[in-house]
């Protein structure tokens, strides 16, 4: 399975997702994502919940608190057994500043949602 998840049959059938490649892991009920369509949702989601808020756990100095729709990040707070999870609780809205200084220490390469 991708990422090292196994598929939950019956709770990614009731979760109704847009891209057949998203599902519902098995032991711990996280959501993987693919697909536009589902991630874009699930951005959606976060963002609402935040409104526009920036939520990361450590702020950078150059942070200004509030990140629309266009210039904030969704950002992955903790990961399920050492693999990223999906799932909404699992989520942050950012600011990009906040964002690069979460992962500072990893230097990843970025890609415009």
């Amino acid at each position: 399975m991708p990422r090292g998840f196994k598929r939950d049959v019956a709770e990614t059938a009731a979760r109704n997702f847009d891209d057949p490649r998203s599902f519902v892991a098995l032991d711990s009920g996280c959501e993987i994502l693919y697909g536009k369509k589902d991630i874009e949702k699930r951005r959606r989601e976060i963002y609402d919940r935040s409104h526009g808020r920036c939520e990361a756990p450590e702020h950078s100095p150059r942070c200004k608190g509030f990140a629309g729709w266009l210039e904030g990040e969704w950002h992955h707070t903790y990961l399920h057994e050492e693999k990223k999870c999906d799932c909404l609780d699992a989520g942050a809205w950012t600011t990009g500043v906040c964002h690069r200084f979460a992962h500072r220490k990893r230097n990843p390469r970025w890609s415009k949602p």
